[in-house]
């Protein structure tokens, strides 16, 4: 009966030990990513920070030509490699009179096509680590303004309207000064205001857009009603 009751015993200290050591492992690992949390968040204010501002240089004609400014307003960076990308988000909307249920709604769908040639091919870029970095340049921002209403006119019925509104990206990618690689998304408004894209949602825009550059891209250098047809016909999806 001793021999049991030792046993027991043995067996008893032998998992307060495990505990014990579970919880001090548990404690160090907690510990350590305490650590990395605070070193990330000393890290922060000697990073790099995106800025970007668009300009308008002349609206006439029909014809509004702009300039985006991508700037560094924060610690150094070096090796900056900034790309835009571009949509044509094309959406539709209901229409109901006064009183109608909105239980009556049609089915709506919407699209975002790729755009290629938004920019001009030419840009300007100085070799400093903050400031203005490079300027893009936009020859006509309302390039498609013209197709598009074709677009809604072709497609508009009684209870369905549509509507249509380019929508700018931009990959930047960079070194900081501690060695460390970035690579970052945003989308810039028309105001000129930047909102940061999560990194998986806006990746996937962006290999979409790549891939559609040789084959189903709408060409901003020279926009075709049918081309923007086709592309409205084949990538709308309901909202």
């Amino acid at each position: 009966m001793a021999a049991i009751y030792v046993s027991y015993q043995s067996n008893q200290i032998a998992a307060a030990t495990l505990r014990t050591a579970e919880a001090q492992a548990s404690a160090a690992a907690e510990q350590v990513a305490i650590a990395k949390e605070q070193t990330r968040l000393s890290k922060l204010q000697y990073l790099p920070r995106i800025t970007f501002a668009r300009e308008l240089i002349e609206d006439k004609d029909g014809v509004r030509k702009e300039k985006v400014h991508v700037s560094n307003a924060g610690n150094a960076l070096h090796s900056l490699d900034v790309q835009p990308f571009v949509f044509l988000h094309v959406r539709e909307l209901a229409l109901l009179n006064i009183g109608e249920s909105i239980k009556r709604l049609p089915a709506l769908h919407h699209a975002s096509l790729p755009v290629k040639n938004f920019f001009s091919p030419v840009r300007y870029s100085v070799a400093a680590e903050t400031g203005v970095l490079t300027t893009l340049e936009i020859p006509n921002s309302r390039v498609f303004s013209s197709v598009t209403e074709n677009l809604h006119q072709i497609f508009r019925t009684e209870k369905i309207s549509m509507i249509s509104d380019i929508q700018v990206y931009f990959r930047v990618g960079y070194t900081d000064m501690f060695g460390e690689n970035h690579e970052r998304y945003f989308l810039v408004q028309a105001t000129g205001e930047s909102l940061p894209i999560p990194k998986e949602k806006a990746g996937e825009l962006y290999e979409r857009w790549q891939e559609a550059l040789n084959t189903t891209a709408l060409d901003a250098s020279g926009p075709d009603i049918a081309v923007l047809n086709q592309g409205w016909l084949r990538g709308k999806m309901k909202l």
